[in-house]
């Protein structure tokens, strides 16, 4: 994976039992760039976020946020984020310390 890059997703993989949430997910997204996620209901977004924001744990595949694995590394790779929920909803990722 690129040290360039900000945020990088390859082959993420998430399941809930049988159910799967996220199914083989990769993207890079460079620094400066805007990224918005759009899908159906249960269509994994909010599940890939997450997993981005280190708050839920991925079944196989790797994220990186300027080149530190989310995961193995979160101390380093911090994120954090923000759901606020009416009608619809906002996700606010912010990158830092990098």
């Amino acid at each position: 994976m690129g040290e360039k890059n900000v945020l990088e997703l390859r082959d993420v993989r998430k399941s809930f039992g049988k159910l799967c949430a996220v199914d083989g997910v990769s993207l890079t997204i460079g620094s400066g760039e805007l990224v918005a996620f759009m899908g159906q209901n249960g269509a994994g977004k909010s599940t890939t976020m997450r997993a981005i924001a280190g708050l839920s744990r991925i079944d196989s595949g790797e994220i990186r946020i300027s080149g530190r694995d989310v995961h193995d590394d979160p101390g380093r790779a911090r994120v954090w984020d923000t759901f606020r929920r009416n009608s619809w909803c906002i996700v606010f990722l912010a990158v830092r310390n990098i």
